[in-house]
């Protein structure tokens, strides 16, 4: 993810007050199966996830889709012509969104195993190209941002399916916490990679010398189309899930600054308590954002 102020967690964490702080954990390469892997090790992102966090804001799936390598199969072909082989990569994707959900219930169980009482809000994509796209984008043609845009919604679909899935376990049991799914695929309407105006960074190619290579800040979105999917982060924020929220009351009566303060950055890599915050890293329990 891009390294900007605008990033809509911290965005989402000057909205709303919380008795510790933000935690930022983010890493552009990782897979779904990465963050089950290092489970244990200092490098977790799920180990930085403790009893206290609040709200967990995750997003993860574009890598194990293949996004690139899609995305490049589609852009780097001769001849440049409409040929079908985009949309020929349909049954290997099919196959990634399969394993990919077996991949996302496994990481929601372990993070509230972790924060059983969190907020887990589990983010979707956005929608890359127009919805009814009127020329071509590079050598993309209308049918190819089409099939793209159709991927993008159908991988949406499993991420809300399996987040609707795990929360229905929890609100059957009558436990605390929540996993939610939050729609995004429309925040950046009217502002796609195509637009003149964009809130998403069109094709990054790779540097002269390297060959035709699609480089991985392709399709991440600018700082304002980070403003327009934190705006969909405050609401889900606010209005809630679609039914009663739980939370231990054991929990909520034995919090405490000090207590905060000593699981600041998780159990593998915790600060000394006494640090003031300008000593200190700003990162805390209230919050804690995990991303791919």
């Amino acid at each position: 993810m891009l390294a900007l102020r605008a990033r809509y967690p911290r965005v989402v964490e000057e909205e709303f007050s919380f008795a510790g702080a933000l935690a930022f954990y983010a890493c552009s390469s990782h897979k779904g199966a990465d963050m089950l892997s290092e489970i244990g090790t200092p490098e977790s992102q799920i180990e930085r996830v403790t009893e206290h966090t609040s709200l967990v804001t995750l997003g993860i799936g574009g890598n194990d889709l293949g996004f690139i390598p899609v995305l490049r199969t589609c852009i780097v072909r001769m001849p440049l012509l409409e040929n079908g082989v985009c949309a020929a990569q349909e049954e290997d994707i099919a196959g990634r969104m399969d394993r990919f959900e077996e991949t996302l219930t496994e990481i929601l169980s372990e993070i509230r195993d972790r924060a059983p009482n969190a907020r887990i809000l589990v983010l979707g994509y956005p929608r890359l190209f127009p919805e009814d796209p009127p020329s071509m984008y590079y050598t993309l043609t209308t049918d190819d941002q089409a099939w793209l845009n159709s991927v993008g919604e159908r991988f949406n679909e499993r991420i809300r399916d399996v987040a609707y899935e795990v929360d229905g376990r929890v609100y059957g049991g009558r436990d605390v916490g929540s996993v939610e799914y939050v729609n995004v695929f429309s925040s950046l309407n009217g502002f796609e990679v195509s637009a003149e105006d964009a809130w998403l960074n069109g094709i990054v190619l790779g540097q002269l010398g390297e060959g035709i290579r699609v480089d991985r800040a392709s399709f991440h979105p600018t700082a304002q189309g980070q403003l327009s999917i934190a705006e969909r982060v405050r609401l889900q924020i606010e209005e809630g899930p679609e039914r009663a929220l739980y939370v231990a009351r054991e929990t909520l009566d034995n919090v405490n600054e000090d207590l905060l303060a000593t699981e600041l950055g998780g159990p593998l890599d915790r600060p000394d308590a006494s640090a003031s915050p300008e000593d200190g890293e700003s990162v805390g329990e209230a919050e804690a954002r995990v991303e791919e």
